[in-house]
Parts: C-alpha cells; sequence; structure tokens
C-alpha cells in the first residue's frame, strides 16, 4: 500500500472517530445527562479602548489599592502574600474584590459570543461554574429569560445542595461567590483558597451530597478553567473522584486554551476527550447541537398529547378515574403515568416531561390535602414547567384544576396562585362531568 493511501485512510478513521465522539456528546446532552463546568476564561471587560480579561482587571485594580506595581505576571496569590504591609489588609483582600465586582460598570462587561451560545442550550438544566462573580448568571438570564434562572453557592459556612427540582434551569458557583456572606475567604481568589474548597468536596461532611452524587452519573463538560496541570488535575478528581483509567467509558470532555501535553495525556488516560480551542469548541458543539436538536425535535416519537395530568402518587387512584372518564367519552389524547410508582427521577426523564408540558393544549393540576401538605414532590416539578410554558400563551386557558378533597385551602402557600383560576373544577360535584366537557370543548376549538 502507498504512503498516501495509508495517510489517507489514517485520516479518514480520525475523521469517524471524531463523529461517533461529537454523536455520543449530543446525545448525552439530549437525554439531559452533561453537566458543564465553565470557567472564566471567557469572561472579559473593555477599560477604554483596551478588552481585557476579569481576572486581570481586579488584580489591577487591587494592585493600585496595595499600592504594588501592576505587572502582567502578578497573581492574587502574589498579592496576597506581598510584603509585611500586606499582612495587616488581609482579609479587605475580599472584602475590596466584591466592591470591584459589585461598582464594576455593566456596559464595561463583555461575555463572549460563544458562551453566550452555549449558556442558551435548554438541554443544560444544571450548569457549574468556577467564577465568583454574577456575569455568568446575568448572560443565564438574559438567554433564558429573567427570574427564570435559578443561583446557588457554595458555602464553608454551612452547606448548600441542589433538589431533584430541574423545572428551573440552575447555576452552581462550586467555589462560592462573591458579597453573598460578609466574611473574608467566602470564596475562591489565591490557590490556597481553591486548595481548601477543593477539600470540602472531597469532605463528606462539607460537600453537597445531592450534587456530588449526581456529577459521578454525569457526562462532565470543562470549558474554559484554565488551570495548571498539577491543579486541573486535583480539580478534576475532586469533582469526579472515581475516575478510572481502566474504564473505558467516556468521562467527559475538556475544552482549555491552556492544555500542555502532560495534562493532555492525563486526560486521555482517565477517558476524557480534549481540545485545545476553547472558543473554536464552543462554536462547533452550539452548531451541531442545533441541527441535532431539531432534527430530534422533529422525529420525536412522543405522540402530541392535548391534556397533561398532574398528580401526587397518593392521589393515583382518583386521577386514574378522571382520565378513564376522558378517554372514555371524549377520546382525549391524555400524558398520563398509568403504572403507580412507574416515574423514574433524573435529568433525562425531567426533559421528557417538560416536553410533554410544552406541547400539551391543557395542563390539569389534581389538587388535595397531599399536595398542601408535601413541601417537595415531583408534582412540584412539572408545576414548575406548566408556569414555564404557560408565559407565551397568556392569551388562552392553559390551566385547569380539579379539587378531589374537600376543604382544600387555595390560597395556601403551598397551591401555585395560577391555579386559583374562577371556573375552577371539583371532582366530588353533581357537574363535573359537564366541567370535564367545557374543557374539552375549549382545547379543541
Amino acid at each position: 500500500m502507498k504512503e498516501d493511501e495509508k495517510l489517507c485512510i489514517m485520516e479518514t478513521k480520525e475523521l469517524c472517530r471524531k463523529d461517533e465522539l461529537w454523536d455520543k456528546l449530543l446525545r448525552e446532552i439530549w437525554k439531559g445527562n452533561v453537566i458543564p463546568i465553565i470557567g472564566n476564561e471567557l469572561l472579559h471587560i473593555k477599560v477604554g479602548e483596551e478588552c481585557m480579561h476579569l481576572d486581570e482587571y481586579l488584580i489591577q485594580k487591587l494592585a493600585k489599592f496595595l499600592d504594588i506595581e501592576y505587572t502582567k505576571s502578578l497573581t492574587f496569590t502574589e498579592l496576597k502574600e506581598y510584603g509585611t504591609e500586606w499582612k495587616k489588609k488581609n482579609s479587605e483582600l475580599y472584602h475590596k474584590t466584591t466592591k470591584i465586582l459589585k461598582e464594576m460598570p455593566k456596559q464595561q462587561v463583555q461575555i463572549s459570543e460563544s458562551l453566550q451560545k452555549l449558556l442558551s442550550i435548554d438541554n443544560f438544566k444544571l450548569i457549574l461554574t468556577t467564577t465568583i462573580d454574577d456575569l455568568m448568571f446575568n448572560a443565564m438570564e438574559k438567554k433564558r429569560g429573567k427570574d427564570i434562572v435559578k443561583q446557588l453557592s457554595y458555602s464553608k459556612e454551612e452547606i448548600v445542595d441542589i433538589n431533584s427540582d430541574f423545572s428551573q434551569p440552575l447555576l452552581y458557583h462550586i467555589f462560592g461567590r462573591a458579597g453573598v456572606i460578609p466574611e473574608a475567604h467566602s470564596f475562591v481568589l489565591t490557590e490556597d483558597d481553591l486548595l481548601e474548597f477543593l477539600c470540602n468536596w472531597l469532605s463528606a461532611d462539607h460537600r453537597p451530597k445531592k450534587l456530588f452524587d449526581l456529577l459521578q452519573s454525569k457526562y462532565l463538560l470543562v470549558v474554559g478553567c484554565n488551570y495548571p496541570n498539577w491543579l486541573f488535575r486535583f480539580f478534576l478528581y475532586s469533582m469526579k473522584p472515581l475516575l478510572n483509567p481502566s474504564n473505558n467509558k467516556k468521562t467527559g470532555v475538556v475544552a482549555d486554551s491552556k492544555l500542555d501535553k502532560e495534562l493532555i495525556a492525563f486526560l486521555s488516560r482517565i477517558n476524557n476527550e480534549h481540545n485545545c480551542d476553547t472558543e473554536k469548541f464552543i462554536n462547533e458543539l452550539v452548531e451541531k447541537w442545533d441541527k441535532y436538536s431539531r432534527e430530534h425535535e422533529k422525529n420525536d416519537i412522543d405522540t402530541e398529547n392535548e391534556i397533561f395530568i398532574c398528580y401526587a402518587h397518593e392521589d393515583f387512584d382518583t386521577a386514574s378515574d378522571i382520565v378513564n372518564k376522558l378517554e372514555k367519552k371524549w377520546d382525549a389524547k391524555i400524558w398520563f403515568d398509568k403504572k403507580k410508582g412507574a416515574i423514574e427521577s433524573g435529568l433525562d426523564f425531567d426533559k421528557k416531561i417538560e416536553r410533554q408540558i410544552k406541547k400539551c393544549k391543557a395542563f390539569v393540576p389534581i389538587l388535595s390535602n397531599t399536595t398542601i401538605k408535601r413541601k417537595e414532590g415531583y408534582f412540584r416539578t412539572e408545576w414548575g414547567y406548566a408556569e414555564q410554558a404557560y408565559k407565551p400563551r397568556t392569551s388562552t386557558r392553559y390551566f385547569f384544576p380539579i379539587i378531589i378533597d374537600e376543604k382544600v385551602d387555595l390560597e395556601h402557600e403551598h397551591i401555585h396562585k395560577l391555579f386559583t383560576v374562577p371556573d375552577i373544577m371539583y371532582y366530588n360535584s353533581k357537574n363535573f362531568e359537564d366541567k370535564l366537557q367545557e374543557m374539552i370543548r375549549y382545547i379543541r376549538k
């Protein structure tokens, strides 16, 4: 075989391998199995005509505050350790950083276009960030809507954990956030801070257990963190300590511009894919995702349903009876889990539920004493999805609540305010089936 033929075969194999990797990543994103961990590489601020990295801007301001000559190589760690005069102002470093971020002119802040595109992928219900500022949160709100995105931040003072409700996208600051807690050292600034936070993540007594457990089962997409070799290894192990070089399963993708050869070799050993051009990778991912998601939305095998029935599992029997009435009398197309206890939690199942709620013409929440008593339950996640689905439909009626118990207080804090509609249905009333028929006629107009 000639050399050019061998080269052609090698290139073809490499292209096939890359296609397989992209298909794997896109498939996992579609299922809701990918959790991005985003660093601050793509955060910049414009000062005059100059555009600089946010960390560079902060270090300049802090150097001036400490009366230290600024150089390009200056770091937060060096600022903290600089001279005897610095020791008197040790705690002030964190307070001053918070103040700088708070007073930073919004018109000067620049989120890279590629990062904005990445944040707009709505299948990322949970995004982790190593940043300490609100720039990422503001960008998510701009893309997904105000009051839609939730924000949490890790704290050494108390364990701030996630819950199972992914009805709203969540941004979680894994290394704290400036301004949340007034005390110093409440967020990561120096390498020492980072090591301390990572040790907390490895400690069963200090880490957010639900979030930590979720990370072990998901595909991680690490973008723009840019830690040095040794620190990145510790960081990745702290997030996912079950990484095993002997396991052939792909555990994630890393896209950083500062990957050296040794770090690339390490990532290969633990079955992590890598990319050294962060912006190019994100742009390619978003382009492929747009095409992939459109095709799968179009070919979605889920049937088009008229009505989504939402209920607490304790009310299954009554909910089932309502479904039977709707199907037998009016041949209604209904989304309803007919197998008691068959719901499987998880981001992939969440995505399927969310799609069904968005597609249905009517959302029917079954309200009972159970829904009042229970502060948590998957039905509340569905309520959250329904609220988001309702916003673009304000010209038509969407909620058709049914009360199945006596003395259900609609003003109770655990009942969603959107369910207090004038013409509510009562399961035990004589005209209940007439009300169901009115609902069917309305949604079939």
